[in-house]
């Protein structure tokens, strides 16, 4: 027996080629209409497709919701602590989802809607707001 030979027999009609329908479903998934958040913050011809298509009109939509809670929901020591003493992670799941739609949201709509309304929402505490910017210009190289 050769290198990569492991001398399997298949039955007779059988081969190790794909299935053509799933073959078909895969290249559907690569068609050049398909998109993903992974483009550089600069590229605005692809952000505004994306601005343009339902998806970005959803983050638009949530996003705007996100942006007008007040207060603003943020998770801290105390709500730790309390969860810790209370042996109840209720005030944290109270907050978290809050809390990731701000984090993972915003920085989103901001790419798709680049006015920077929404960076002064997620980094209202020192620094964030600079730390946010050099993350999207890293992301843009």
């Amino acid at each position: 027996m050769g290198y990569g030979d492991f001398n399997i027999n298949l039955p007779d009609g059988e081969t190790f080629a794909p299935d053509v329908n799933r073959v078909n479903e895969i290249l559907e998934m690569l068609a050049p209409d398909r998109f993903h958040f992974g483009v550089p913050y600069e590229n605005r011809a692809e952000w505004d497709r994306i601005k343009n298509s339902s998806y970005g009109q959803r983050i638009l939509t949530e996003a705007r919701g996100a942006a007008s809670i007040t207060p603003r929901p943020f998770m801290t020591d105390e709500i730790c602590q309390s969860c810790w003493v209370k042996e109840s992670p209720a005030e944290m799941n109270a907050v978290a989802p809050l809390v990731r739609a701000r984090m993972a949201l915003l920085p989103l709509a901001e790419c798709v809607e680049p006015n920077g309304g929404y960076l002064s929402i997620i980094g209202n505490r020192s620094g964030v707001k600079k730390e946010l910017k050099r993350i999207l210009e890293t992301i843009a190289r």
